[in-house]
């Protein structure tokens, strides 16, 4: 068994790519599992608070402040030569500079109105923007090694980045006596600004070409419908927290978020398998092996099914071991959460084949629909069900995203390679798995036997996703 796995490992890029993302980003989740209790304890909750606010508007700014012109990456590689892609890579970079200088300038002229706006000292402003733009560039980066396969050191770059920002920032906070918050600021601040300098030193040399505005049209229309999808999924995923907090308190939000939390366990999973599954998915999108590719995607389903019902069967032991006994009659939201983001991920096959046919301009449509669907459906949900409600609305407006992503895909593109029957076994699994978890919350003994057999199934699945590799070759 052993020696078949070790084989596997040096044979097959896609499963040897996903051990080092699933490793790294446990690694990193690790990280901030073990170091949030101790800035807990240094930090004032009110310090907390702040850098808590802070951190969100540097998340939202990211998104925009240099254009999004990582979105492009993928389909570029894809298309382009190696030596156009370099040069093409030179040219959206500095796109993105054109955008933050243009940004960063009229935030600092205004910042006086707009640090009032989001409820920050003026000071921050300039720290937010480094921040914001240098979070850019590291996607840029990343996502550049990812579509380039080269996993360790895009695992090596981010586990760099948690290390030396959390270090830091400990080592800042401990030694400020008054305004600790600052602490946590002035060491991502700095990271950041190392993070801008890598990033442009590394691609700033590589060739030039005379298609800078051929390829600024080209990025920005890829990138823009990007920015919205990116936005409209933040009002998702925060819209029921705020409406459970409007409509119930924030005690129940804060339940709630708790089983959110340990909902999207199977996510992360998922997120670092994708890391290898979509370069992977382009490339022989482009030799149109599409044979091969609906038996690897039907596997990769199934496979991430058992990660998710896996939790699923697991869920009351984890709120037992991450939660205090007041959250622990959260299960049933807890796996409705599960469901949900199972669609959340399902959504990405045909969002792949739309980035493959550089024709995104439906992802923005599409992910509007569904946050305007999402809001409505936990207003009308809460006051039913309450909390139970908010997990009902995440699981149809995921579910309607699938959806509308599907009938872009093959209906309005057409020629998708990926058919709606290897979706079937994964969602049916997934389904089944969920409800037999809800049904069996007080009866340990059979939630484990299926949860010995689902561990089961996934591994075969991943030997029969790898051995079907091997003889592809």
């Amino acid at each position: 068994m052993l020696k078949k796995l070790q084989s596997l490992l040096s044979s097959n890029y896609f499963i040897q790519a996903s051990l080092f993302y699933i490793l790294g980003t446990f690694f990193l989740q690790g990280i901030s599992f073990l170091t949030t209790p101790i800035f807990t304890r240094v930090l004032l909750p009110s310090d907390f608070g702040v850098t808590s606010v802070f951190s969100t508007w540097v998340t939202f700014f990211a998104v925009f402040i240099a254009a999004q012109v990582s979105g492009s990456i993928a389909p570029s590689r894809i298309h382009m030569t190696e030596e156009r892609f370099h040069s093409y890579l030179k040219n959206i970079i500095y796109l993105g500079i054109l955008c933050a200088a243009a940004l960063s300038v009229l935030c600092l002229v205004f910042r006086i109105q707009l640090s009032r706006w989001l409820k920050i000292e003026p000071a921050m402003m300039l720290h937010l923007l480094i921040q914001a733009y240098g979070s850019a560039l590291s996607t840029f980066y990343t996502t550049y090694l990812i579509q380039t396969k080269k996993p360790k050191q895009q695992i090596v770059f981010s586990i760099l980045v948690a290390v030396i920002t959390t270090v830091m920032g400990l080592a800042l906070v401990l030694s400020i006596q008054n305004g600790k918050y600052w602490g946590k600021i002035l060491a991502g601040t700095a990271v950041n600004a190392v993070i801008i300098l890598y990033v442009l030193i590394y691609f700033l040399p590589f060739k030039s070409s005379n298609t800078i505005f051929k390829d600024w049209k080209y990025c920005l229309r890829l990138s823009m419908p990007l920015i919205v999808h990116l936005l409209a999924n933040i009002i998702i995923g925060q819209s029921s927290r705020v409406i459970l907090t409007e409509l119930l308190g924030e005690a129940e939000t804060g339940r709630y978020y708790v089983a959110y939390n340990i909902g999207i366990i199977g996510m992360l999973f998922v997120e670092a398998c994708s890391k290898a599954w979509t370069p992977w998915y382009l490339d022989n999108t482009q030799k149109r092996d599409t044979l091969l590719v609906n038996r690897f995607s039907k596997l990769f389903v199934g496979v991430s099914a058992c990660a998710f019902a896996g939790v699923a069967l697991f869920t009351p032991e984890i709120l037992k071991i991450m939660a205090p006994e007041s959250y622990w009659g959260t299960s049933s939201t807890t796996l409705l959460i599960i469901f949900s983001v199972f669609f959340q991920f399902l959504y990405r096959f045909p969002l792949g084949y739309e980035q493959y046919c550089q024709n995104m301009k439906w992802v923005a449509a599409c992910t509007l629909v569904t946050a305007f669907v999402n809001v409505r459906l936990n207003y009308i949900f809460i006051p039913m069900f309450g909390m139970l409600g908010a997990g009902l609305a995440s699981v149809f407006s995921y579910l309607l995203l699938f959806l509308l992503h599907e009938i872009v895909a093959r209906v309005i593109i057409k020629d998708y390679n990926i058919s709606f029957s290897s979706y079937l076994p994964g969602i049916a699994g997934c389904a089944g798995m969920v409800l037999a978890a809800y049904m069996l919350l007080e009866m340990n003994f059979v939630r484990y036997i299926l949860l010995a057999i689902t561990i089961m199934v996934f591994f075969k699945l991943v030997f029969s996703f790898a051995n079907r590799n091997q003889q592809s070759r």
